[in-house]
């Protein structure tokens, strides 16, 4: 289609030409949409046409640092935050025991991955490593400062 090309009318046979250069942009990218098998598939043209729509909006060093910086607003949040409580090992272990109950006895329906069967048990074992080393007595040492110090 090129190598025809004559643009002896000047503008007119230019604007012509990316007229229907544009229809053929738009005619492989409503193909290309239409091998998606989407439900309500967009339109070529409203494809072409999405990024004209959107406004830009230029931020000032100003508007950037006030952004960042704490308001009353932001203060009165953060007073409504109240701390999450410490959970103790028992209760996690409690709980991913029945996390692991459900992943090996799925309902019917619902299937898990072996790699995230894994990471269950290998979560549940660093758990009980934790809960037997806060627990365990480290030395004969610190069992008598112990003593010691709570007069026992």
């Amino acid at each position: 289609m090129d190598e025809d090309l004559n643009f002896e009318n000047g503008i007119d046979d230019i604007n012509t030409y990316l007229d229907l250069e544009r229809v053929d942009e738009l005619y492989n990218i409503q193909k290309l949409i239409d091998r998606l098998e989407f439900e309500d598939p967009m339109v070529a043209q409203e494809f072409a046409i999405i990024d004209d729509n959107i406004i830009l909006e230029t931020l000032t060093d100003e508007d950037i640092i006030q952004s960042v910086q704490p308001t009353q607003n932001n203060n009165e949040k953060n007073e409504e935050i109240v701390p999450i409580q410490p959970i103790s090992s028992m209760t996690a272990l409690s709980a991913l025991d029945n996390i692991l109950s459900f992943l090996i006895n799925p309902p019917d329906g619902f299937a898990v991955e072996l790699k995230n069967l894994m990471e269950i048990r290998s979560l549940r074992s660093q758990v009980m490593l934790h809960n037997f080393n806060s627990k365990k007595q480290v030395s004969l040492k610190q069992f008598m400062n112990y003593n010691s110090n709570n007069n026992i």
